[in-house]
């Protein structure tokens, strides 16, 4: 690397696509700059950094799609007999794998619909994505979607979904995911022999279906491309969140944004067709009357499906392009990505119905996207080849791809009538199974008997992502009805042609393959494709005749369109990181609860005195609570000078019980009057306190999603209050009071609730405005702990005596029973529990690491029943934690995977430390400095920073231009 830094030579720097500046225009480029990277437009300063830029990932990415426009582009323009034979191609590749018929897929609906029924009311199934867009693959699954008005009655009906389909006995292998986003139930129906996928109600996702539909009904090229293209990514495998790709609709959108830039273009842009028509549909975001749309717009494009195909690829093919442009449908003129803050997305996908929600920003990682690209520019280049070179095109990329894979492990073979076929582990133990039938005198079988045996078993799997085209030949042979495999493979290769490649081997799935993979797949493309890009009633047609025609053959085959060069790595749909799959998730596992020996009596004292004495010592007395109650009086006289009829509460910390001595004081503000905005009254509470005497570093914060007031209230010089003052944030003020009563029913919770929450600040894990949980979050698992107790406790207040009465505050319901003096009238099981502080405390962390299901469950107080995840919309989130009174609301939002493992390890050395016994040179009143020693609880792993945080406070909520610590707005 010495030796070659020593000299820069011109080849060097033209492979690179480096330019020298010269001397005299240095100061006219870039002052001191001493070379150009054209390919990253980047300017380098001197030879060691121009070595260092050479060797990044990017800049090596960016001169291999540099070098491939440039060998694209001295391709020569393809001749009228190429177009003819890409159009030919092209054509029987849409005959072959189009949904010419939704009547199969309207029959399983309909199935479906009538072995659930009767459905709760205001809910439905309907069909979308592939289903429903036009753009359908016939060997893709039926896609439904339950249609319901609230969110809680279609997580009901998914539920229900299985023990009902199973019961009618029209399906089978009907199969439950809630682990994932996006939750759904699969199967079979047996009389249409369609695989099916059920989701949950996506408007969006329907709306896209029927846009697209109507665009494909303008222009059959447009349906073509889409179909065609749609078939590209299925082949390549470049579908499905799931396996960290774009949606399947996605495809489809850039054919329609393709179309609609072409000169002349093929589409209109129905969001801006006619807008100024007096005739235009009312109440429409875009005409959806075909007869109305035709009117208006006449295609004067009469390019053919080829030109359009090459096209369309070129486009997409050039340098940046995708990292650059926003792809939308809405307008002719894209909008810039930082208008719509697609900055950091690999691509940039706009939906035309939520314009800031980029629908292509699902690109699981670098290795994901670089593939993608590699793949437009190889199908490009073999679509570009001229027809003499076919056959060398071929050869090369068989070249490659041994090259590629000639490092993985062989498989074992054996030799049948002259052919080597690769033996599976179903074929090796069917073979034992034989040779012990043989051993006990009856006859033996063939292999070729057992290979034909494997060939027709494969005949049935539902899945045809992972089939190899010799998989296909050994399902062509047992289809025909061949008794020689020899004779097979011949008239197979005669069948296929040319562009099938050899056939010279045959591989059949084993069993531990076919249980690998699922009976079906998503809207989001997890469903399997054929490779040879033929099919029929679902299924690869493997006997489809020969092409008639003379013109040279292109086909849509997996080897020639994919880019082979870039590994892709293993990826999970349930943490959506990389380097796994789903049935080895390690947040799918319980983390290991540490071993330690059991306390002895004594010990266990020392520790229900360290809880205590940490109450005793840093809770707030009442002193302190009186002192609160003066400074907001003195408040409330300044901010009713100004605005009479206002009120001041606090909440929080300050007043539900679980406070410290110097806590923030959190106060929310009520009036009578409806009409304020809450931004102008938070900056004018903020020029009134300015003016007054004791009140310092008075700043505004109008961008959060509730505008505060922060101020420290001076009461001696060096003694302040921090205090933030709200507007109108009245179910805080509720959800205080319910402390407040929990913490009365027993003393114990106040002690464990002080103690969590001193934990969570000693771990650094309990600030939520740095991407962890609040301390109020903590009171949750705490309380919610509390009721889970054999017996519980604290019962649920929510569901005790629950009557009709309710308590409507911002529409929800704030009903709970406060009667403490009838508790151990109506609770039978009050004040039964006799545990101490330390066993509860240990018994804290047993709960959240080994009982509490963290992957499909919520920790919430209002319910004694399990609420999944998936009840309320979050399934695929890490750690919900649902607020008992605004039950839409999950406060571990902002908590990721790495900070959830961080919690939980925090929680595993909790556990540890305080299940030890405490070292014999520990003097009482060093109890709790050695409890809470920071190096014995802390996670190892370095705490994962937020991609939301302002680099200036380390916050939440706003970046560093907006960062109300500057003093501004």
């Amino acid at each position: 690397r010495t030796g070659e830094r020593k000299e820069l030579t011109a080849e060097i720097r033209t492979q690179n696509y480096i330019l020298r500046i010269p001397q005299d225009m240095e100061m006219a480029v870039m002052a001191g700059a001493k070379f150009y990277c054209t390919a990253c437009n980047y300017h380098l300063f001197d030879k060691d950094k121009l070595w260092n830029h050479m060797g990044t990932s990017q800049h090596m990415e960016f001169v291999k799609c540099f070098s491939r426009s440039k060998s694209i582009s001295a391709l020569p323009t393809p001749d009228a007999v190429q177009l003819a034979a890409i159009e030919d191609g092209l054509v029987r590749c849409y005959s072959g794998v189009a949904l010419t018929s939704t009547s199969s897929h309207e029959q399983v609906l309909a199935a479906v619909t009538d072995a659930t029924s009767p459905l709760p009311e205001g809910c439905s199934f309907r069909l979308h994505s592939s289903s429903g867009d036009g753009c359908g693959l016939n060997y893709l699954p039926v896609y439904i979607a339950i249609h319901c008005t609230e969110t809680m009655k279609g997580a009901t009906v998914l539920k229900m979904l299985q023990p009902a389909l199973e019961e009618s006995g029209q399906f089978q292998n009907v199969t439950c995911d809630f682990l994932t986003r996006d939750c759904s139930v699969t199967g079979l129906h047996l009389e249409t022999d369609l695989t099916f996928e059920i989701n949950l109600n996506d408007n969006t996702k329907w709306e896209i279906s029927e846009l697209i539909n109507t665009y494909c009904q303008l222009d059959q090229r447009a349906h073509q491309l889409a179909t065609i293209f749609c078939h590209w990514a299925k082949l390549c495998h470049f579908v499905g969140v799931v396996d960290g790709n774009l949606l399947l609709h996605c495809y489809p959108l850039m054919v329609i944004h393709y179309l609609q830039g072409c000169t002349p273009p093929v589409l209109p842009v129905l969001h801006e067709l006619g807008q100024e028509a007096p005739d235009k549909p009312a109440d429409e975001e875009y005409p959806r009357d075909l007869e109305w749309i035709k009117s208006c717009w006449t295609c004067e494009n009469t390019m053919s499906l080829s030109d359009l195909w090459l096209g369309m690829l070129r486009v997409y093919c050039v340098p940046n392009f995708l990292q650059e442009t926003v792809i939308t449908v809405r307008s002719k003129k894209p909008p810039t990505r930082e208008e719509r803050k697609f900055v950091l997305r690999r691509m940039a996908i706009e939906n035309p119905f939520v314009t800031s929600r980029n629908i292509g920003g699902k690109m699981a990682s670098q290795h994901t996207f670089s593939a993608f690209v590699g793949s437009l520019f190889k199908t490009l280049e073999y679509f570009a080849t001229p027809p003499a070179d076919l056959q060398k095109f071929s050869d090369k990329e068989k070249e490659l791809e041994a090259s590629v894979t000639g490092t993985r492990k062989k498989k074992k073979t054996a030799i049948v009538d002259g052919v080597e076929v690769v033996k599976t582990k179903r074929m090796s133990r069917i073979e034992g199974q034989v040779e012990k039938q043989a051993s006990q005198g009856l006859p033996r079988k063939p292999l070729e008997t057992v290979a034909l045996a494997e060939a027709s078993w494969l005949m049935w799997a539902r899945d045809y992502s992972t089939c190899q085209d010799a998989e296909y030949n050994a399902v062509r042979i047992a289809q025909a009805g061949v008794d020689d495999i020899t004779d097979g493979l011949t008239k197979l290769s005669a069948v296929d042609g040319s562009a099938d490649g050899d056939c010279s081997e045959t591989s059949v799935r084993t069993d531990d393959e076919a249980a690998s993979t699922h009976p079906s797949g998503d809207a989001d493309g997890s469903a399997a494709s054929s490779e040879d890009g033929v099919t029929v009633n679902g299924r690869p047609s493997l006997l489809a005749p020969a092409p008639t025609s003379t013109l040279p053959v292109y086909s849509m085959a997996k080897h020639l369109l994919q880019d082979s060069t870039v590994v892709i790595p293993l990826f999970c749909s349930a943490c959506r990181t990389e380097g796994h799959l789903k049935h080895s998730c390690p947040y799918l596992k319980k983390m290991k609860l540490p071993h330690v020996q059991p306390l002895f009596r004594e010990q266990m004292e020392v520790l229900d005195m360290t809880i205590k004495s940490l109450t005793q010592t840093h809770a707030s007395k009442e002193a302190d609570f009186n002192e609160r109650r003066q400074i907001l009086q003195q408040i409330l006289a300044i901010v009713r000078q100004h605005y009479p009829d206002a009120d001041l509460t606090l909440f929080g910390s300050s007043d539900n019980g679980f406070g410290f001595l110097g806590s923030d004081m959190d106060v929310c503000m009520t009036t009578k009057r409806k009409d304020l905005d809450p931004g102008q009254v938070v900056r004018r509470l903020r020029n009134m306190f300015r003016q007054q005497r004791g009140f310092s570093q008075v700043i505004a914060v109008t961008n959060s999603k509730v505008p505060i007031v922060k101020f420290h209230y001076n009461t001696h010089p060096r003694r302040f209050y921090e205090v933030d003052i709200s507007l109108e944030n009245t179910l805080a003020i509720h959800n205080t009071c319910l402390l407040r009563t929990y913490v009365a029913i027993d003393p114990r919770v106040k002690y464990l609730g002080c103690f969590v929450k001193y934990f969570a600040k000693t771990c650094d894990i309990g600030d939520a405005a740095r991407g962890s949980l609040s301390s109020y979050a903590y009171i949750l698992m705490m309380l919610h702990y509390l009721q889970q107790t054999s017996p519980p406790i604290i019962p649920n207040l929510q569901q005790l005596c629950r009557t009709s009465e309710t308590n409507k505050i911002e529409d929800w319901d704030c009903w709970y029973f406060d009667d403490l003096e009838k508790l151990a009238t109506v609770w039978p099981q009050h004040k039964t529990n006799k545990q101490s502080l330390a066993e509860l405390w240990l018994g804290f962390f047993q709960y959240y690491l080994q009982r509490f299901d963290f992957v499909c469950n919520t920790v919430q107080i209002h319910s004694l029943e399990p609420v999944t995840k998936s009840k309320r919309g979050w399934a695929g989130k890490f750690l919900c934690i649902q607020d008992p009174f605004r039950l839409n609301y999950n406060l571990g939002s902002t908590v990721g995977k790495r900070k959830e493992e961080s919690i939980l390890e925090c929680f595993a050395n909790g556990y540890h430390h305080f299940g030890s016994p405490v070292l014999h040179n520990v003097v009482r009143n060093q109890l709790l400095p050695y409890y809470f020693n920071p190096h014995k609880l802390k996670s190892a792993k370095p705490q994962p920073r937020h991609q939301d945080v302002c680099q200036k406070c380390g916050k939440m909520g706003h970046n560093k231009v907006d960062c109300p610590s500057k003093g501004e707005d």
